[in-house]
């Protein structure tokens, strides 16, 4: 198959363009991409949020494609073997998102314990703050005792990722009453 020519190229179906664009033919992926853009911008857009998201992942597209055009198998067409493609992008992109909100939720669960640390620290939240006994012990273990999550969940009978969890529900609850109290002067 010669597919050195563009006006060629128009000619031919994707199975052969990609065949050509495996064996180094620059032409024959230009005319892939002006033919596959569209529908996988649109395939896209339609499981994304925004434009900046859909072109981010849309450019991850097809850098993919070019790197596994070494895998494509001419006994397949090629629209399926792209949207697979395009699955796989979405899969890890949302995998990422999930983290990135793993980690800020974090980094917020971090900076109200920070707020809460030092009126913790010092016990002045702890005598009459209107939190539950629970929830007060969790804080005094935490903060007053400075004990890990693994001796609290030892301490309290659960796991290390409950123990966290609670203590930052507690922390969430006294950041609350905290600024409660500055707003009512």
């Amino acid at each position: 198959m010669k597919a050195g020519h563009k006006e060629e190229n128009t000619l031919l179906t994707n199975e052969e363009l990609m065949e050509a664009y495996q064996l180094g033919n620059c032409d024959a992926f230009d005319e892939l991409y002006q033919r596959l853009a569209p529908r996988t911008y649109a395939y896209l857009r339609s499981r994304l949020n925004t434009k900046p998201e859909t072109d981010d992942v849309f450019q991850q597209v097809f850098l993919k494609f070019h790197a596994s055009r070494g895998h494509y198998d001419a006994h397949y067409t090629v629209m399926p073997w792209l949207y697979a493609i395009c699955r796989s992008v979405l899969t890890d992109y949302f995998r990422q998102a999930a983290r990135d909100k793993r980690t800020i939720a974090a980094q917020s669960a971090f900076a109200a314990s920070e707020t809460v640390a030092s009126p913790l620290k010092d016990g002045s939240i702890l005598d009459n703050a209107p939190l539950p006994l629970k929830q007060l012990d969790l804080l005094r273990l935490r903060f007053e005792q400075d004990m890990s999550f693994a001796e609290i969940a030892q301490r309290l009978g659960t796991t290390p990722v409950n123990a966290r969890q609670l203590v930052s529900r507690a922390v969430r609850r006294a950041a609350g009453l905290l600024k409660a109290r500055e707003n009512n002067g």
